[in-house]
């Protein structure tokens, strides 16, 4: 980290990229403080607004899930006044150009409803996504894909259909949760691959809000 400091300055197109790289192993390896930090100094920096649209919306996009892992973790709003700004339908708002990609960021934007939907137990909420999500999986996903997001999205279903009870959630679930975690990281050209928080973390902050 210290030579990429040295070695990428802001505001090129390597500084964004290397933030980009170092934000998405602190989500992968549950160092959430660290992907805190990152959000907050891309965010935050003067020249962030003038960046290109698309990589605005990204960083937009890796904010709430930043948010949605430290909410998990047990992190409150007022120990963190930075999470106090993230509204769900002002980050909709935000990404429309990712809310309308096929095959970009788009399954990203519906889990992060997923999630906070979960976080909040606005369970009726969720059963009306997840009508979405299945018109979504079913144009989107070709047949034997591997996507884990199509794993991950397929369990969310399931646990719809068991009415978000945490026992047969979690009974119904097993095999798929197993697949999640032996299933190699599968990526395209598009960001349809791209585990921005690995889908077995999310699946566990899932269960604990059933469980809750």
């Amino acid at each position: 980290m210290v030579k990429c400091e040295l070695y990428y300055k802001p505001p090129s197109t390597n500084w964004y990229i290397y933030k980009e790289y170092y934000f998405l192993l602190a989500m992968h390896t549950r160092k959430y403080n660290q992907a805190t930090a990152a959000v907050q100094q891309v965010l935050a920096a003067p020249f962030f607004k003038f960046t290109h649209e698309n990589r605005q919306e990204k960083w937009r996009i890796f904010e709430a899930y930043n948010y949605i892992m430290q909410r998990a973790e047990g992190i409150e709003a007022e120990n963190n006044p930075h999470f106090e700004k993230f509204k769900l339908t002002r980050f909709l708002n935000e990404t429309p150009i990712y809310n309308k990609d096929k095959e970009g960021f788009n399954i990203s934007i519906l889990v992060v409803q997923i999630m906070i939907f979960l976080l909040d137990r606005k369970f009726e909420e969720l059963a009306e996504k997840v009508d979405a999500i299945k018109r979504y999986a079913r144009r989107t996903y070709q047949k034997n894909s591997e996507y884990k997001s199509q794993t991950f999205i397929n369990m969310i279903i399931l646990a719809d259909k068991c009415e978000c009870k945490f026992p047969e959630t979690l009974e119904a679930s097993k095999d798929l949760y197993e697949e999640l975690k032996i299933k190699k990281y599968s990526h395209s050209n598009s960001y349809e691959g791209l585990e921005i928080v690995p889908y077995a973390h999310l699946w566990e902050v899932v269960l604990h809000c059933l469980k809750q």
